[in-house]
């Protein structure tokens, strides 16, 4: 079971104070993870949620978990447009599903606004979550959730009713002795 030690919403104005909370939450609490490398991700993810969404914010959370409290998750979400929307909107085929849009965002440079500077944000989160072990990324959007214990994953059958928008979650292990890297 899961307690939520932090929420809150955010907007264009207000995402940098996300980066701020958590560095202070893994500093109060002497957590073992690498809170600059945890905010990168968070950052990422919550930029483009601002970016692709196509809403004005979204929703961030840090929950501590797990059956002997070992595991620190973010949330990230937005109830936007979703990944496979704006996927289609970018892609030249225009008809892709919602798995085959989720994979495509995950693929490095692509981004769905063109611009050759992004498409590194789920990357970033994918390869955090290689570096780490017992960590795990997952993100849900339309009728499809990526999941990656690893730098690969994969996606999955989320089932008949969609998600709106996208809610990204990254869990890392905190019952380990130094900080991860």
């Amino acid at each position: 079971m899961n307690d939520t030690i932090y929420e809150t919403a955010f907007d264009s104005t207000t995402v940098d104070t996300l980066e701020a909370e958590l560095w202070r939450l893994v500093s109060e609490r002497r957590l073992p993870v690498d809170a600059g490398s945890l905010s990168e991700v968070v950052v990422e993810l919550a930029d483009n949620a601002l970016l692709h969404s196509g809403e004005d914010g979204g929703w961030f959370s840090v929950q501590i978990g797990g059956r002997a409290r070992e595991e620190l998750a973010v949330v990230v979400s937005d109830r936007g447009v979703g990944i496979p929307h704006r996927v289609n909107q970018a892609a030249a085929d225009r008809d892709l599903d919602d798995y085959q849009a989720l994979l495509l965002a995950f693929q490095p440079r692509f981004s769905s606004t063109g611009d050759p500077h992004r498409g590194f944000g789920l990357n970033i989160a994918l390869e955090y979550t290689g570096r780490i072990p017992g960590s795990a990324l997952t993100v849900e959007s339309g009728r499809a959730v990526f999941a990656a214990t690893d730098a690969k994953g994969r996606v999955l059958s989320r089932g008949a009713r969609p998600v709106q928008g996208v809610t990204a979650r990254l869990s890392v292990p905190v019952s380990s002795s130094g900080p991860v890297k």
